[in-house]
């Protein structure tokens, strides 16, 4: 039993004063060290309760923030990739139509350049057909002049064959026309499946931007709640992370020295309400 006492008063810090009271006052001195455990305890379990109320709450009212700014942010992000959508396809189209005005204006000019030439062969008909009927005037007029109308038949044969030589132009010119619409066909449909190939490309960079994006706001919201929390200027750009790790080690070791500094002073408050003298004395 003394074992067991000087054992308790020695785990207590009480070997000391327990000497210098004497045997008599050695359950006296437990008692009352007991009883002063037990109060600062339960002062620093009502101490912690209340902070950690306040913390609670103020953790409640930074989620109802961040959830409002998180519904702001997904309007705006729908808002954005609708603008993005109407700017692809007003570009598309823009594009197309370019496309289709070179196309055209091309065209346009092989058309009347063919319809030139068409205007010349016509002329040269008419003139072929006038010609013609002269010289059916002059064959019914010059039935008797053999040598007239070998030479005028030498004249058809020419004319005949300068029609020839137009017909063989106007074949040739339709078959270059639709080898060049051919052509045009060929390259608008080159043209559309490049665009499907570099729409694909921009939709997997958009994709992942996006990711990157939502990673990079989730960081700079997790870094301003944790600023604000400690007081920091969020207005300042140049605010390094090792000023708000700083400032934590600080508000930590500030809170350490204040539950320290609180013990202390319960322990001092406890020493001023002892009793008289006769009674027994706490320690610090």
């Amino acid at each position: 039993y003394l074992k067991f006492l000087d054992q308790l008063s020695e785990k207590m810090k009480l070997d000391q004063m327990a000497a210098e009271l004497g045997f008599d006052m050695r359950l006296d001195v437990v008692l009352a060290r007991t009883e002063q455990l037990v109060r600062l305890e339960s002062n620093a379990v009502i101490e912690n309760k209340t902070i950690a109320h306040n913390l609670q709450r103020k953790l409640k009212t930074q989620k109802e923030r961040l959830e409002s700014k998180e519904l702001h942010m997904n309007l705006l992000r729908q808002k954005i990739a609708h603008l993005e959508q109407e700017k692809q396809v007003r570009s598309a189209v823009m594009v197309e139509r370019d496309e289709a005005n070179v196309t055209i204006r091309k065209l346009q000019k092989k058309v009347e350049r063919l319809q030139k030439e068409l205007s010349v062969c016509r002329e040269l008909n008419t003139e072929l057909k006038a010609k013609l009927a002269d010289t059916n005037e002059l064959k019914i007029k010059t039935l008797e002049q053999t040598k007239a109308i070998e030479d005028l038949n030498k004249s058809r044969d020419k004319l005949e064959k300068m029609k020839e030589k137009a017909e063989k132009k106007l074949l040739s010119v339709k078959s270059e026309l639709e080898t060049t619409e051919h052509e045009a066909k060929e390259n608008k449909e080159r043209a559309r499946n490049m665009l499907e190939v570099v729409t694909s490309e921009m939709k997997t960079l958009k994709k992942s931007l996006e990711e990157a994006e939502k990673r990079e706001r989730q960081l700079v919201d997790f870094r301003e709640v944790v600023s604000q929390m400690l007081g920091l200027n969020m207005m300042s750009l140049a605010l390094p992370d090792y000023e708000i790790i700083k400032c934590l080690e600080r508000l930590i070791h500030a809170h350490q020295h204040h539950f320290v500094t609180c013990a202390c002073l319960k322990d001092v408050t406890a020493k001023q309400d002892r009793p008289p003298q006769g009674h027994l004395q706490l320690p610090h």
